[in-house]
């Protein structure tokens, strides 16, 4: 039995179904789970010659959604009976998952299959896809 779960969400109405059942589960058992946020580097909009004010401003967006979407949750689930930990990270979302995973000990990891839409699945790629591929533990993708 898993005793470490990770999940990845970007606020969207997938992950937070994921959400909702690992907590339902990890009230009924033993399960530590981390919720983490990332907020994606802005490298690949370099490619569109944005001014320098842009990347800071949407930077800035992106920090104060991930705050927001942490803080909700804290919210949520702050009378869970379930062991609940958060972190808001910075970095290439996939990396940040595998990484996270690895630093924590994770033992598997539970996620939404696509929580993006489709500017940002643009943008940053399949993040599913690449956390299968290069986590060092088990990957569950829900849809």
């Amino acid at each position: 039995m898993y005793k470490k779960i990770l999940i990845p969400t970007d606020g969207s109405e997938n992950s937070n179904k994921v959400i909702e059942q690992v907590v339902e589960m990890a009230e009924k058992s033993k399960l530590e789970i981390l919720i983490i946020n990332i907020v994606p580097n802005l490298n690949s909009l370099i490619s569109f010659n944005l001014p320098e004010e842009t990347y800071k401003i949407a930077s800035a967006k992106q920090l104060k959604n991930s705050t927001e979407i942490i803080d909700q949750l804290k919210r949520k689930y702050r009378q869970s009976k379930a062991l609940i930990r958060y972190k808001s990270l910075q970095g290439d979302p996939a990396f940040v998952i595998c990484q996270e995973a690895k630093n924590e000990k994770i033992d598997e990891i539970i996620m939404a299959g696509r929580g993006f839409g489709k500017t940002k699945g643009i943008l940053l790629g399949n993040i599913s896809n690449r956390v299968v591929e290069h986590a060092d533990c088990s990957v569950l993708i829900v849809r």
